[in-house]
């Protein structure tokens, strides 16, 4: 029999009371398989009597009835039911989207890879365009001629030139017609002499010697105070050198550098009596190389000596470090006496 109030299946003749609803139940009538008789009168909140008439709501399948299931609730308000509509609390079923097949993977990182190597390619031009061209412009100033021939020694030497030693080379660095590299604004003439600037280093003319004693008159004319300048001396290559500085703030020092290290102070700076500081102060410089010992004047004044084997022939030159410009004027070149 069916429950007269909610409908449910009742399998067990001799309930007296829906398993589903509690509702009391009474005995069967005739009137076919969905009539039910009307059950004992039941008491409204009021205590009024009343009959309930009976239900012809027809059955659902077994299998629908849970505890606490109501097979007739309403939807949630403002929808309406869909087919196979889930009580409230049920938790929404999410379909996740189809992954992308193979092929267009394949085809997402070949896109991918394509833009990488491109970029890559092009920071890799860049770099090495500035590179290349801040190499070949200052290998453009360091390769000059080196066939200049040896002054002979009716020359008359420079003053402040050592007594008994030979002139292998000098210039007023008042002209260009001597072969000193004119790439302005690094290494140039003007009326005051040859400019040099902005971490450049400027070769003279004169072919690698080993034993020789470098002179100039030098100038700092702009920049910071703690900008070396001064003598290139036994330069291998651009790479590979000995410098003598000076700093227009009173200070000397002397060190060598190679490619694997730029620069390792074998004097570090120190301060000298003997030098005019400031900008636009005229000093005299002179280094000494004979062998592995080297002598340093400034003004005529010997300042320090060091030791050093690691470069035992060479070209000399002029250098002003970043930061800077100095004017050099008589520059010279002679042999150490024996």
């Amino acid at each position: 029999m069916n429950c007269p109030r909610c409908g449910a299946l009742i399998r067990n003749p001799q309930a007296a009371r829906c398993p589903w609803c509690s509702e009391q139940l009474a005995t069967e009538v005739a009137g076919g398989d969905d009539a039910v008789s009307s059950p004992p009168a039941r008491q409204d909140n009021a205590g009024a009597a009343f009959a309930s008439q009976p239900i012809r709501r027809p059955p659902l399948p077994p299998e629908h009835y849970s505890p606490g299931y109501e097979p007739y609730g309403p939807p949630p308000s403002g929808q309406m039911a869909p087919p196979g509509w889930a009580p409230p609390g049920t938790p929404p079923i999410v379909v996740p989207a189809a992954p992308p097949s193979n092929r267009k993977k394949a085809v997402i990182w070949a896109v991918l890879g394509a833009l990488g190597v491109i970029v890559l390619c092009v920071a890799a031009a860049g770099v090495i365009g500035v590179n290349l061209g801040s190499r070949l412009a200052a290998n453009a100033l360091k390769r000059t001629p080196t066939t200049a021939p040896l002054l002979s020694g009716s020359v008359t030497p420079f003053a402040n030139t050592p007594a008994g030693e030979q002139v292998i080379f000098q210039d007023t660095l008042m002209s260009g017609a001597t072969g000193w590299p004119d790439v302005a604004p690094k290494c140039f003439y003007q009326g005051d002499g040859y400019h040099v600037a902005d971490g450049y280093w400027c070769y003279s003319p004169v072919a690698a010697i080993s034993d020789v004693t470098v002179s100039v008159d030098a100038e700092q004319i702009s920049g910071s105070v703690q900008a070396p300048y001064g003598i290139i001396l036994r330069s291998e290559s651009p790479d590979y050198y000995y410098e003598f500085d000076l700093y227009s703030d009173g200070q000397w020092g002397f060190g060598r550098s190679t490619h694997e290290n730029p620069y390792i102070a074998l004097i570090w700076p120190q301060t000298s009596s003997a030098i005019k500081s400031g900008l636009h102060a005229s000093n005299h410089l002179m280094v000494r190389a004979k062998g592995t010992h080297f002598e340093f004047f400034i003004n005529g004044t010997k300042v320090g000596e060091a030791d050093d084997s690691t470069f035992t022939s060479g070209r000399s030159g002029l250098v002003c470090n970043q930061q800077g410009e100095a004017v050099f004027t008589n520059f010279q070149m002679t042999k150490p006496a024996a």
